[in-house]
């Protein structure tokens, strides 16, 4: 007449079992499933965690100084010096040059007939382009000056360096540049600053084209443009075909170039060009394309100079003198075959010793050494950079952020399932291999990766979480009990269980608490529409919902069989608020699986609730060869038949008096007592007016609890009459309608008031 009640078995999901045994709180496989999904989900927090603490301290400034020091530095050492471009070439004006010359060691006022002389010889020799290092701001000896000035004149590819001087202003402080004298600025092909930082600053980048607003080139800039004059005609070329019109105004020739001079303001109004188009760059590159790639590979250099950032990093080439340098005193008094032919020659100050050094920069070879590079020098290597294309990219920030937030979030994923000698292998693995990546990014592609957070921020952190974790790990086992039962486990059984250790023995402790039970009604069904597949992923996504709820109030999944679940919650005495948490719990789960239906119409999953109260034995069940920590008892039992007691009464949740002994403003209705299949003693049954399926008013309650009175006394005639005047679609109502008539026609032979219910 009516369907059973009971729960259903899933097979092989879990271990759900009625009757006097209990249930087993949890299988072994379940157990190792949710133990290996909370690690691997506690793994991703932790590298989100350590990709999100790398990302921030990243943007400190004082951390890429870090990772330049020592990251930068390490790749530097790695690789050793490597053998620069042989186009530049640098002339050493030194202590040791003056006795060569004839001239004191005080170097800024050797005659400039001398440097006339130089010119003449470089010049003589084929150097493609001459830079001076020097600073010729002041007039001296008005004859040496008129040589220097017609010595700079005849070759036509000197370049002069300016210095550029703050100055106060409206809005604070203005760079000025201080050109060289007139008579030799109107001789030189042009002029140019190179502004380093000051001692004991680490010289790591350099500009090329200026500083804050200003877009003057730097000298190296500059000195590249002069080194490659004769490709600038082919270079405006293809400009115009990318942009006619663009180079209106400038010379068209490299002889016109040289006869106007002030090669600087070309480069700037180059330089303005590309930024005023920013598609130019792209187009120009395409045109290269058509270009034979011998012809093509110079004016791709101009093209990477003039479209490419303002500032770049150094890419050392050595220690001092790694580039090549002549003495002065050997141009100056023609010993031996210069070998400047076509190339590009930087004419500075720089000595030997370290002591004798008048402008020098620290770099990432200094403390090998104990030399720096001369002012000289770091010019002609960003020179070469330049011209060899091989100057050090850094990582732009977006994606060096990107990837100290990929590579914690990595950290975190592969290190924190390991146990600590795991970590710190894996650790030693890691190193070696992201260093060796680095490294070969360095050498290959003068690409600079960061090392400094990855290797010596995020991935001890990763290892000191994982030892940190460990040891918390061992000083949790002790605390199981408490983690298996919930938050209301007593502590003297946790602690009791955690002291046994490996010497279990079987031992119980009598608790009280209550017990839910919840069945899917449509589980059957859509188990033999559904593929296996999705049908896991359905329930999975079901469950997801139930856990939640239940540990949100306080409650504890103590196993799941199919399309039920079974949660506990328990406490050492009885306390209402245990109950409360457990009936809201309910309540609460109604409306999350009502809202789970709705997002799922063809795969919905209602859903009924049992809960029962009360005593209940928790221990160690089993022999020395295994044990469980289980919970027996009878209510969990009761809840399973009071739960499936729903689909006979058309209720989703129903609740024992018993739960609701000692709780305040819970409403519920009385729907009956019964005498549940297997059970001794009848049980009274009460639903949560919050879970009905239809709105009561008070009449229509008082209504129902006259006729369910009626109906308990055996006055089958007037429950039937009051039963059929509710006129409602309600379940419990239909029930006793039709139980009323029966009994009328075939009255009980014994009737204590409890409607037996003879099937499951």
């Amino acid at each position: 007449m009516w369907e059973g009640l009971g729960v259903k078995r899933g097979a092989g999901v879990g271990r759900f079992k009625d009757g006097a045994d209990g249930v087993t709180l949890e299988s072994s496989g379940r157990r190792w499933n949710r133990f290996w999904r909370g690690r691997l989900s506690r793994a991703a927090g932790v590298g989100l965690g350590l990709g999100i603490v790398g990302l921030l301290v990243s943007l400190i400034p004082g951390v890429l100084e870090l990772d330049e020091s020592v990251g930068l530095g390490a790749l530097f050492s790695l690789r050793g010096a490597i053998s620069p471009p042989a186009d530049v070439v640098v002339v050493s004006i030194s202590q040791d040059s003056a006795a060569g010359v004839g001239q004191t060691k005080d170097l800024d006022k050797w005659p400039r007939r001398l440097h006339a002389k130089l010119i003449d010889r470089l010049a003589s020799a084929g150097a493609a382009a001459i830079a001076f290092d020097v600073l010729f701001e002041e007039s001296r000896d008005a004859e040496d000056d008129r040589l220097l000035a017609q010595a700079i004149a005849d070759a036509g590819n000197v370049l002069l360096l300016e210095r550029v001087k703050n100055e106060p202003s409206d809005v604070g402080v203005r760079e000025r540049r201080v050109l060289p004298l007139r008579n030799f600025k109107a001789a030189a092909l042009g002029s140019a600053p190179f502004i380093l930082p000051k001692v004991p600053i680490r010289v790591g980048q350099f500009w090329t084209f200026g500083r804050a607003a200003a877009d003057w080139p730097s000298l190296p800039v500059v000195a590249l443009q002069a080194y490659l004059i004769h490709s600038y005609a082919p270079f405006v070329t293809e400009l115009e075909r990318a942009k006619p019109g663009v180079s209106a105004g400038w010379p068209r020739t490299d002889v016109e170039v040289a006869a106007a001079g002030n090669l600087e303001s070309l480069v700037e109004n180059i330089r303005r060009a590309f930024q005023g188009d920013p598609d130019l760059a792209a187009r120009v590159s395409s045109a290269l394309d058509r270009v034979p790639r011998q012809n093509a590979a110079l004016l791709r250099v101009l093209l990477d100079v003039y479209s490419g950032e303002d500032s770049r990093y150094l890419n050392y080439y050595g220690p001092a003198r790694t580039v090549r340098t002549i003495p002065y005193d050997e141009v100056e008094n023609g010993v031996g075959d210069l070998d400047v032919v076509g190339k590009m020659v930087f004419v500075g100050f720089s000595e030997t010793r370290q002591p004798d050094q008048k402008d020098d920069f620290f770099s990432v070879f200094s403390q090998r050494t104990g030399v720096n590079l001369s002012g000289v020098e770091v010019g002609a290597t960003a020179f070469a950079n330049l011209v060899d294309s091989r100057s050090l990219l850094a990582l732009p920030m977006p994606l060096h952020l990107l990837l100290v937030l990929l590579l914690g979030l990595a950290f975190g994923v592969a290190f924190w399932p390991l146990r600590s000698g795991g970590a710190l292998l894996g650790a030693l693995l890691v190193i070696g291999a992201y260093a060796s990546f680095a490294y070969w990014q360095f050498v290959t592609y003068s690409l600079w990766w960061p090392v400094a957070v990855p290797l010596l921020g995020q991935l001890p952190a990763a290892v000191a979480l994982v030892l940190w974790r460990n040891y918390r790990d061992l000083a949790r086992q002790r605390q199981r009990v408490r983690t298996a039962l919930g938050y209301y486990v007593p502590t003297a059984v946790a602690n009791r269980l955690a002291e046994q250790s490996t010497a279990m023995e079987s031992s119980r402790q009598l608790l009280h608490g209550t017990c839910l039970v919840t069945d899917a009604e449509q589980y059957t069904a859509l188990a033999e529409r559904l593929k296996p597949d999705p049908l896991a992923a359905l329930m999975n996504d079901y469950y997801r919902v139930l856990f939640r709820i239940v540990e949100e109030h306080g409650g504890e999944i103590s196993d799941t069989a199919g399309d039920s679940m079974v949660a506990v919650w328990a406490t050492a005495e009885p306390a209402p608020k245990v109950q409360a948490r457990a009936l809201g719990a309910s309540v609460a789960l109604i409306e999350a699986v009502e809202t789970f239906n709705q997002q799922r119409p063809n795969t919905q999953l209602p859903t009924r609730i049992g809960l029962e109260s009360g005593e209940l034995v928790i221990g160690n069940i089993g022999s020395e060869q295994r044990y469980e920590y289980r919970a027996i008892g009878d209510i969990v039992n009761t809840a399973a038949r009071i739960q499936g007691l729903n689909s006979i009464l058309g209720t989703r949740v129903l609740v024992s008096s018993t739960t609701l002994a000692g709780l305040t403003g819970s409403s519920t209705r009385d729907v009956g007592t019964f005498l549940l299949r297997g059970k001794r003693l009848p049980v009274s049954v009460h639903e949560p007016l919050a879970t009905a399926r239809m709105a009561f008013d008070s009449s229509t309650l008082g209504l129902f609890a006259a006729a369910l009175a009626a109906f308990r006394a055996g006055r089958w005639a007037e429950a039937h009459k009051l039963f059929v005047s509710i006129d409602l679609d309600d379940g419990p109502t239909l029930f006793y309608t039709a139980l009323a008539a029966q009994y009328l026609r075939e009255p009980p032979a014994v009737w204590t008031g409890a409607v037996v219910i003879t099937v499951k």
